[in-house]
């Protein structure tokens, strides 16, 4: 890993999430480099499709798909965000499907794809995010192939936390991932969901969003056992600080809207405290693992 990739790296993530970045200052270094050279190509396709004139979208999430296979499948030269990848996968073994996998959810969303039911939510919350808890567990030292699920789970219910946070966001995007089957039942029409007058009604589906993703996030507790102590603070801490955000939904007044939560440089220093004590706790039996 060159100095140059490591700090190009460092700054994506610094600059992309600060909750990612924070507990990412958890992690040994050799992991927490790794975790850099991840979240630096997730960051660049991401960005890259967003920034993506409606008419050139299509053509940038394939050359994305083809510039991801070449650094997967060999050694020719890739632009920097995918040899952060092609080192990350060849240092840790990463299972080829999950980048490739990632990229189709990204294509769903260049396609306007819509979800009927909730496991349609679900399988697009795989792709975008469960693939992202499956590499991470490669990262982490995860060999027991059964404690991938936990790890996906645990993507798939942050995932699904972001999706409860940003309703009125994407809808500006011209993008709901609530299912139809959901909207159907409150008698709405995705069109209408910026409209004052249902405000009450999509409090109600982002607590519906929060309660599926505890699921997730007990499931994917699940996986905290695999990990070593270090690697499991820092897991504990990113998992709570972004649960807190479905808390803070919850308790947020049904009759108002809510642009976008987000939980403070000290509430996150706070979660932080709780996971390492809570941790602590449990290593010597005093309490079980947070749930």
């Amino acid at each position: 890993m060159t100095t140059e990739l490591a700090v190009i790296a460092r700054e994506s993530m610094k600059k992309g999430s600060l909750s990612f970045y924070l507990a990412s200052q958890l992690l040994p270094r050799k992991t927490r480099e790794a975790t850099f050279l991840l979240y630096s190509w997730c960051r660049y396709c991401d960005d890259y499709i967003d920034e993506a004139p409606t008419h050139e979208a299509q053509e940038r999430i394939q050359w994305l798909e083809n510039q991801t296979s070449k650094a997967l499948l060999s050694s020719e030269p890739v632009p920097v965000p995918f040899l952060a990848l092609r080192r990350v996968a060849n240092t840790y073994n990463i299972a080829t499907h999950y980048p490739l996998d990632l990229l189709k959810g990204m294509r769903w969303d260049v396609e306007g794809r819509n979800y009927q039911t909730q496991n349609d939510l679900m399988e697009y919350c795989y792709c975008v995010a469960g693939t992202v808890g499956g590499m991470m567990a490669g990262i982490l030292g995860v060999q027991d192939r059964s404690a991938l699920k936990y790890a996906e789970d645990l993507g798939r219910a942050m995932q699904l936390t972001n999706i409860a946070r940003d309703i009125y966001t994407d809808f500006k995007l011209a993008r709901c991932y609530l299912p139809k089957d959901w909207l159907k039942e409150y008698k709405l029409e995705a069109a209408a969901i910026n409209n004052i007058e249902n405000n009450s009604i999509i409090r109600t589906l982002q607590n519906r969003l929060v309660d599926l993703a505890d699921i997730y996030y007990h499931s994917g507790s699940k996986g905290y056992n695999y990990l070593t102590f270090f690697h499991r603070f820092a897991i504990i801490a990113a998992a709570l600080i972004y649960r807190q955000i479905g808390f803070k939904l919850a308790a947020f007044p049904k009759h108002l809207k809510k642009e976008r939560m987000v939980v403070s440089t000290p509430e996150k220093l706070a979660i932080v405290v709780k996971s390492l004590w809570q941790l602590l706790r449990a290593r010597y039996r005093f309490s079980p693992l947070p749930k």
